[in-house]
C-alpha cells in the first residue's frame, strides 16, 4: 500500500501513541457528528408525525445545527495545537469541506458577486419577524450553508438521493458558515477570486505532502528575513 499523509503505513504490532489515539478520536467525532444530528432529526419526524414543531427532539436537532460550526472549530483548534502530529485530521477536514461545499460556496459566491450579500441575508432574516432567533438562524443555514435549494426537487422521487442530500447538508453545517462569514466581509468584486483561492488552497493542502508545506514555510521565512535585513 502506498504511504501518504492521510493514510500512512503502520505496523499492526505498533502500539498506539497518545497522539494517534487523539487523532482517531477527532476524526471519528468529526465524521459522526452530522450522522448523529440526522438520526435525531429522523427520530423526531418518526415519533411526532402529527405535531413535529413541538418535539423536544426537533429543538435538540436545531441546537445541534447551530453548534455544528463551533464543534468543527474546536476540533480544528485542538488539531492545530498538536500540529503536525494531527496533520491527517486536518487533511480529512479540508477534504470534506472541499468536496461537500464546492457547489454551495459557488452559489453563495455568485450571489455575493452581484453585491449586497449582507443585505440579502438581512432581508431573509427579517422575513418572519415573529419567529424565534434559533428558527431564523436555522432558516439561513438551510438556504445558504447546506446544498442549494434547487437540488431539493431532484430528490422527491429518489430515496437514496434524498438520503445523500440530507447527509451532505448535515456535513455542510460543520464548515460552511465560515465561508459565508468570509463572503459577508469580502467586497463583491472579490467574491469569485476568494472562492477560487479557497478551492486551490484546499486542493493543494490535501494533495501536497506535509514536507512540501514545511519547505514552503521555511522558504517564506528565509525570504522575509532577507527583506528585513535589506530594509
Amino acid at each position: 500500500m502506498i504511504e501518504n499523509d492521510m493514510f500512512p503505513r503502520t505496523e499492526d504490532d505498533t502500539p498506539a501513541t497518545p497522539a494517534t489515539i487523539l487523532e482517531r478520536r477527532l476524526i471519528w467525532l468529526f465524521l459522526l457528528w452530522s450522522p448523529a444530528l440526522l438520526a435525531i432529526r429522523m427520530l423526531a419526524v418518526y415519533t411526532n408525525r402529527g405535531n413535529i414543531l413541538n418535539s423536544p427532539l426537533l429543538w435538540l436537532y436545531e441546537v445541534g445545527m447551530l453548534l455544528s460550526p463551533i464543534v468543527a472549530a474546536v476540533l480544528v483548534v485542538i488539531a492545530l495545537r498538536h500540529h503536525p502530529v494531527l496533520h491527517r485530521f486536518l487533511k480529512v477536514a479540508v477534504a470534506f469541506s472541499l468536496c461537500l461545499m464546492v457547489l454551495t460556496n459557488y452559489t453563495s459566491a455568485s450571489i455575493a458577486s452581484h453585491g449586497g450579500f449582507f443585505q440579502v441575508w438581512t432581508k431573509d432574516y427579517n422575513l418572519y419577524p415573529s419567529f424565534p432567533l434559533a428558527d431564523k438562524l436555522v432558516g439561513l443555514f438551510t438556504k445558504y450553508v447546506t446544498l442549494p435549494t434547487f437540488l431539493g426537487p431532484l430528490t422527491d422521487q429518489n430515496m437514496p438521493l434524498l438520503l445523500l442530500y440530507l447527509v451532505v447538508s448535515q456535513y455542510s453545517l460543520l464548515t460552511g458558515p465560515y465561508f459565508v462569514l468570509l463572503l459577508l466581509i469580502t467586497p463583491s468584486f472579490l467574491a469569485f477570486p476568494v472562492f477560487w483561492l479557497w478551492v486551490v488552497l484546499s486542493v493543494l493542502y490535501v494533495v501536497l505532502p506535509q514536507r512540501t508545506w514545511l519547505w514552503m514555510k521555511s522558504s517564506v521565512v528565509r525570504g522575509w528575513k532577507r527583506v528585513r535585513h535589506q530594509v
